[in-house]
């Protein structure tokens, strides 16, 4: 895979404002945001109550009172009906998403090359960590996020027309973008989920690994009994894991072991310098460790898959 990808992106930005919106969001979501400083943000999960995923999402508290819900474009105006659904007595106002352009970097020597373009950049190395500034005198989000590639990796968002200068500035440096199969590829490599595939609601936080974005210790919040108990107890009965096989693999797929269904495959890309495909798929633990696997095209045919490094 390539050092270092970028790519362009856009992103909603779902506006809070009222002395409760900081406690109604750490009622919402799955992160500990109570004490989260102003000028500062962090990733959380908005989970439902059978504590699946119904959102992944960065929360800024811009200034006292204003907080911000980044979440990937076309997806805020869901993510709004959802919150209202449950504001009740709160002092709060929600306002409509709006869209703003963004560009990601992975991997190493990202951060040093958005130094040399000025962009401010996170202080903390936590997913979601940064918050908002300026660059070139135009508003600007910089978070620093999970990296496909390379240790590093930074989200930059401008309002929505302003994006192309921070591109242009970057295709001058690096050339042109990543393509989207490289992308995805580099997603699958890293075993990251993304929304509407593996970030769904047809699984919880702990299965598709974003664990870290769950705090057991504050209070309560939507779907955290559930998460509670899956964690205590140990019930956490599914995980994701990589694929790969010379053939195109199907996206979604039934994955089977024998006769025996045991997940989906959810996300698949190929790769030119392994000459053929690779996958992430959702899986029942206890088949992990099987040989091998077998995908269900939606013509019937059956392809055989190994793990990712077998």
């Amino acid at each position: 895979m390539a050092a270092l990808l970028w790519f362009s992106t856009a992103f909603d930005i779902l506006c809070l404002e009222g002395p409760d919106a900081l406690d109604f969001l750490n009622r919402m979501s799955t992160a500990e945001l109570a004490h989260l400083p102003v000028g500062e943000s962090r990733a959380t999960v908005f989970t439902t109550e059978k504590g699946r995923i119904r959102e992944v999402a960065i929360v800024v508290q811009r200034e006292a009172g204003t907080l911000e819900v980044v979440c990937p474009a076309g997806r805020g105006e869901s993510l709004l009906g959802w919150l209202q659904r449950f504001r009740f007595l709160e002092q709060l106002r929600l306002s409509p998403p709006q869209v703003w352009d963004g560009s990601e970097l992975h991997g190493s020597g990202g951060g040093e090359l958005l130094r040399r373009l000025g962009v401010p950049l996170p202080t903390q190395h936590h997913w979601g960590a940064g918050g908002a500034a300026f660059w070139r005198g135009i508003p600007l989000r910089c978070f620093w996020i999970p990296a496909y590639s390379g240790g590093e990796a930074y989200r930059i968002l401008l309002p929505r027309g302003h994006g192309d200068q921070l591109r242009a500035a970057l295709q001058e440096v690096l050339g042109e973008p990543s393509t989207a199969d490289q992308v995805e590829a580099a997603r699958i490599l890293a075993g990251q989920g993304k929304p509407g595939a593996e970030w769904s609601e047809e699984y919880n936080p702990f299965e598709v690994g974003l664990g870290e974005l769950v705090s057991l210790s504050k209070g309560c919040y939507i779907g955290q009994e559930v998460l509670a108990r899956l964690e205590t107890y140990g019930k956490v009965q599914r995980c994701l894991l990589r694929f790969q096989s010379r053939e195109p693999i199907p996206v979604p797929a039934a994955l089977s072991v024998g006769q025996q269904r045991i997940g989906t495959i959810t996300s698949a890309a190929p790769v030119a310098e392994l000459a053929g495909w690779v996958a992430l798929g959702v899986v029942r633990r206890e088949w992990m460790e099987a040989p091998s696997f077998t995908a269900e095209t939606p013509e019937g045919r059956q392809i055989v898959l190994q793990r990712y490094g077998q």
